[in-house]
């Protein structure tokens, strides 16, 4: 008689009508008495009632795990919502909805490897930077300390800089407007045909986040998104 009640794979069990019911996109449905588990990508509100587990939605960054098959049980109906949402769903520091944001002070996003990560290798390499360009300064430095002594250094300076001379407002508008398109299909949420799709990833390395790859917010508390996105 219990079997009855169970669904079969590609439908789950809806509590609220009683009836087993097609599978929504973007999910998985192992059929019994389970909820549709989010693939790879997406997110559920798991937190809530089962009420809303056939509302799948696309994670914008890349921190939505998916549901693995040793976490099915927390996906029925008896256990629905009692699980971590967290570990259920997310990759390691992710939180929120749609997992967006990282563990204040515990993690930071990094913005290349679209994932969150620990703060202490952030800080580790916002360190490295650090005296990267100290040292890079320092040769700059010396550089224009000898050639003010040689004559040829100085000639050799003059015609680098000749080669290097452009319109700075030009380069301005050109660097912003590489830099929307490339925020485009986060923002509106595009899949662009190839060759844009890979032309737009190419881009999207020239978006420089200074902030982000020193792991400001690790060491800030009141450091947040909207003074990240200003400074």
């Amino acid at each position: 008689q219990a079997e009855c009640t169970w669904c079969e794979e590609h439908y789950f069990f809806d509590p609220s009508s009683g009836t087993c019911e097609v599978c929504p996109e973007h999910a998985t449905c192992p059929g019994a008495d389970l909820m549709p588990l989010p693939k790879r990508g997406y997110w559920t509100s798991y937190d809530f009632s089962t009420d809303h587990a056939h509302r799948i939605y696309k994670c914008d960054k890349g921190m939505c795990a998916g549901v693995g098959d040793a976490d099915r049980t927390c996906w029925s109906t008896s256990n629905y919502s009692k699980c971590d949402a967290n570990a259920l769903q997310c990759t390691s520091g992710a939180e929120g909805v749609l997992y967006g944001t990282c563990k204040r002070l515990e993690f930071t996003y990094n913005r290349f490897r679209d994932q969150c990560v620990k703060c202490t290798s952030s800080q580790d390499f916002g360190g490295i930077v650090v005296i990267i360009a100290a040292g890079l300064y320092a040769l700059y430095q010396a550089i224009i300390t000898v050639s003010q002594r040689n004559s040829w250094i100085q000639e050799v300076r003059e015609n680098i800089k000749s080669l290097m001379c452009f319109d700075v407002a030009k380069a301005k508008i050109i660097y912003v407007s590489v830099s929307i398109i490339a925020a485009v299909p986060t923002t509106v949420d595009i899949v662009f045909p190839e060759p844009m799709k890979t032309l737009v990833w190419v881009y999207s390395f020239l978006q420089f986040d200074m902030w982000g790859g020193v792991g400001a917010d690790c060491w800030i508390d009141s450091f947040d998104y909207l003074k990240r996105a200003y400074f």
